[in-house]
């Protein structure tokens, strides 16, 4: 219900509320949504969910870190930043990225498209789900939900909703299953924010108890793979094999 020339000019101000960070940018949403397109024509996923729940996941893919300043809600948290005082300390900064994206399609011209209960609760519980620190938690929703316990009722919209989380959660970390080049370079880039973020908690005289400061950037991201990406993405290939 809206044309092509009106929705690249949405587009573009979505990318210009990204900030220049080295890893959150703009590249990095559009990274987010090439993987939950090819997720759901890979995995003919497009009947599992309501035209209006495809809208709000493609746009949740594409605003999720709308206006980062590569400080992550941990750090935040750890802080006390007035973030997490005004968003509470469950995903405050993915909270305020949902806010600033609701803010932003609300004055478009596609508002009065979207503009229901159902196309905002699902965009925002979305984009909340991208918080890394909580993936364990939407795995084993997962696991219990659709592979251990029973299987996935798309007339059911909590399920619908459980399964846009799981395929952005896992669009959010998909860098890692890219080329090694792409991949790579990636993680050089998330590593100059960590440096950042070292950076953040100095100037807020916050210590940390642990020693990742030292560790060289090929140990974290193996650590990260073995511990948090590779069941993520295990439990994606095992629901959508064609993936």
């Amino acid at each position: 219900q809206t044309d092509f020339y009106k929705l690249s000019l949405i587009l573009y101000e979505i990318r210009d509320k990204y900030k220049k960070v080295p890893y959150h940018n703009f590249s990095h949403a559009v990274d987010v949504s090439q993987f939950v397109y090819m997720s759901l024509i890979k995995g003919k996923l497009l009947d599992s969910f309501e035209p209006i729940e495809i809208v709000a996941l493609f746009l949740a893919s594409i605003c999720h870190d709308i206006s980062h300043d590569g400080i992550d809600s941990t750090t935040m948290t750890n802080c006390n930043s007035a973030l997490s005082f005004s968003f509470g300390i469950l995903s405050p900064l993915e909270r305020n990225h949902a806010f600033i994206a609701s803010e932003l399609l609300k004055k478009t011209d596609i508002s009065q498209i979207i503009d229901n209960q159902h196309f905002w609760e699902f965009f925002v519980n979305v984009i909340i789900a991208t918080d890394i620190t909580r993936s364990s938690e939407f795995l084993t929703k997962f696991n219990n939900q659709f592979i251990d316990n029973g299987k996935f009722d798309k007339t059911n919209k909590d399920h619908r909703l459980l399964l846009a989380q799981f395929i952005v959660i896992c669009g959010n970390i998909s860098n890692c299953i890219r080329p090694f080049e792409f991949a790579s370079l990636m993680a050089e880039r998330i590593n100059q924010e960590r440096s950042s973020q070292i950076e953040y908690e100095n100037n807020h005289d916050y210590q940390r108890k642990d020693e990742s400061n030292n560790r060289k950037l090929q140990e974290i991201e193996v650590d990260f793979i073995e511990k948090t990406a590779s069941s993520l993405f295990k439990a994606f290939n095992i629901f959508i094999p064609d993936i």
